[in-house]
């Protein structure tokens, strides 16, 4: 499997600067230069002096919007690992006798994952799925085996967009009572054989199509299932949480139940998976006449250093929200289990708003190359909530083509600050809109600029670069 780190793509504008007269005030090919190249470099020294050296790599979009559809070094967009299953923590009692063996456990670890299957997938109890398929969220998540049962010989894969993944083999046959992680499924030449079904860590761009079924059921006998046939359906898991990994006390988690053929009891509960993630996990969108809809919103903040004082950094003297609302209309065909072809059909509507004026300086507001907004005065601490109208869908979210025409009122001179340059003290960045703007004069805290962000530190267990087969195991029993 191929392991991608993704890159953010900033604006590479740099700020403009020309004459001006009364009839083109802003023409940046007649606007009048008055911030000098003294002045610039005076502002990247105070801002290093705050904040530190600036990383090389280092973009100014701190948003979760950052990674939909930020195109990577290989031109992709997925971050796929494989990781280490959840431990269960199993202690076990084997009792050889003839024709087989006699178990005896206790669960120690996840417990509270491992009575909330028992409690709401139930042998004997009968549940109902839908064609569906789950939607990605935008935020990373991560996708675990829990337990396997059923008499039913399977492989398990998950299907990030279209490609696959194979977590586990299962070519073991014993069905009176649950596999989890680590449990001892018999023994090869004398040695103990355990379950060996290790999960995923996906960040993909919000929208992408993920897929979980069984393929090779019974030997290729039955035919593949999973969220795309009606053989799956999500599961609220409570407050029940998994042990073993690191997750936010917020994460919201829910299980995948799985009904491993089309004419078994319907309990769902021979493969069980949990999807973990903060602060959202895939959402299950129900296909109807071979057709599903989904609904995505994508938002950024603005703010934005006018041309105050050159120590100045609580970046609120102009803040704009930018909203991206998308409708897109999947037709799929699905073959064999899977969804294998995808008619796609997308609607967008773009808005923008004025939230905060925190400077004297007058300005305008450019999006891309075909919107300049009417001039609004400067105000030292107002919320006006201003819609800006009629400029289309001109918002490149991904290479935030916006920028900021700041006019000093002593000289009536001119200067368009734009998103900031990767690797240079930024006068406009970008954060999350759930993000409030700082008081006047207090500064941002130096934990916006980190140049790892916070998502993707710690990471799960994962499997090194390389070939997918590599980091799939075979479980070999007599």
């Amino acid at each position: 499997m191929k392991v991608i780190l993704k890159s953010v793509v900033a604006s590479l504008a740099v700020m403009s600067l020309a004459a001006c007269s009364n009839n083109d005030l802003y023409d940046e090919g007649v606007v009048a230069a008055n911030k000098t190249a003294e002045q610039q470099k005076s502002y990247e020294n105070n801002f290093v002096k705050k904040y530190g050296e600036i990383d090389p790599n280092q973009t100014w979009d701190f948003t979760s919007g950052a990674t939909l559809g930020a195109t990577t070094r290989a031109g992709e967009t997925s971050e796929v690992y494989v990781c280490k299953g959840l431990d269960f923590g199993l202690q076990e009692t084997v009792t050889p006798k003839w024709g087989g063996y006699t178990y005896s456990y206790n669960v120690t670890n996840n417990k509270d994952i491992y009575n909330t299957i028992k409690d709401k997938l139930k042998d004997g109890d009968t549940h109902t799925g839908q064609k569906a398929v789950l939607v990605a969220p935008g935020n990373p998540f991560v996708i675990y085996p829990l337990t396997v049962q059923g008499m039913y010989t399977h492989k398990l894969y998950v299907k990030v967009g279209n490609t696959s993944y194979l977590l586990y083999d299962k070519n073991w046959t014993i069905y009176d009572r649950p596999f989890c992680n680590g449990m001892l499924i018999g023994y090869s030449w004398g040695r103990p054989v355990r379950a060996n079904m290790k999960g995923i860590y996906v960040d993909v761009p919000a929208g992408t199509r993920i897929e979980v079924y069984l393929d090779n059921v019974n030997g290729g006998n039955k035919p593949n299932v999973g969220t795309a046939t009606g053989n799956a359906i999500l599961v609220d898991a409570g407050n029940a949480k998994p042990d073993g990994i690191e997750i936010h006390d917020n994460s919201t988690v829910e299980y995948i139940g799985i009904e491993d053929v089309n004419d078994g009891d319907n309990d769902f509960n021979d493969v069980v998976l949990t999807m973990v993630g903060y602060p959202n996990v895939p959402e299950e969108v129900i296909i109807k006449e071979d057709e599903y809809t989904e609904k995505t919103t994508l938002s950024k903040r603005y703010m934005v250093e006018d041309l105050g004082d050159l120590d100045d950094f609580d970046f609120n003297d102009i803040v704009i929200d930018m909203i991206e609302n998308t409708t897109t209309t999947h037709k799929v065909t699905t073959t064999n289990g899977t969804i294998t072809a995808d008619d796609v059909t997308t609607t967008k509507e773009q808005k923008a708003f004025l939230r905060h004026r925190g400077g004297l300086y007058p300005f305008s507001v450019k999006i891309g190359n075909s919107y300049t907004s009417d001039e609004f005065p400067g105000v030292l601490s107002d919320d006006p909530n201003i819609e800006l109208t009629n400029f289309g869908n001109a918002w490149n979210p991904e290479t935030n083509n916006i920028s900021v025409n700041v006019r000093d009122m002593n000289t009536n001179t001119v200067v368009t600050i734009p998103f900031g340059m990767q690797g240079q003290a930024p006068m406009m960045v970008a954060v999350n809109t759930t993000l409030n703007w700082m008081p006047e004069r207090k500064a941002v805290p130096n934990s916006w600029f980190d140049p790892v962000p916070e998502r993707l530190k710690n990471r799960p267990d994962q499997a090194e670069a390389g070939d997918q087969e590599q980091a799939e195991e075979e479980i070999p029993v007599e």
